[in-house]
């Protein structure tokens, strides 16, 4: 497996790790705890990260069918994450896209846990074999960014959760 993709993964994996470190001392209770009638609470936040990158796997997985095909990322696919990434990292709040704006709980804390741990796993295993030719291909397509490469994509979802590792801090302060 190409060392960057592995790195990057790893660093998810340790973000993911710091943040159950914190939720594992919770109570159901507050993890279901909202500022408000029309926001999310701990439960939600973790299952929209799982669903997010669950369906990211899920859609290049699809797209690595027709690899040959895809067209290189360019500029402006960088410029735009770029700009995604950036804005992940300030404060700022922003709707989520509408594909994965409501999430529905349907698993325990501990069923969720392992199955958005579990992910990273499942990543690895599908690009353990990914070639180094395909490394500038644009894989996965972001609702806002447009179309990333798979390392792109993975930086992303490193971003993704950073804000809302955030809000979820804000969510256990209220």
């Amino acid at each position: 497996m190409n060392n960057t993709i592995i790195t990057s993964l790893k660093k998810s994996a340790d973000k993911k790790q710091e943040l159950f470190l914190i939720l594992d001392k919770l109570n159901s209770k507050a993890l279901q705890k909202s500022k408000s009638e029309n926001s999310w609470d701990v439960m939600q936040v973790l299952t929209h990260l799982y669903e997010a990158e669950s369906g990211a796997l899920r859609y290049i997985k699809k797209k690595y069918l027709g690899i040959e095909e895809l067209k290189k990322g360019n500029w402006k696919n960088y410029r735009n994450f770029i700009l995604m990434q950036t804005i992940l990292y300030l404060p700022t709040k922003f709707k989520a896209p509408k594909a994965v704006s409501n999430p529905n709980v349907t698993l325990s804390y501990e069923e969720l846990k392992s199955a958005y741990i579990n992910i990273d796993k499942e990543f690895e295993d599908f690009l353990k074999d990914y070639s180094v030719d395909y490394m500038r291909k644009a894989i996965y397509k972001h609702p806002f960014a447009g179309m990333l490469t798979v390392l792109q994509m993975l930086k992303f979802q490193r971003a993704h959760l950073f804000h809302h590792k955030r809000q979820i801090t804000n969510l256990l302060k209220a």
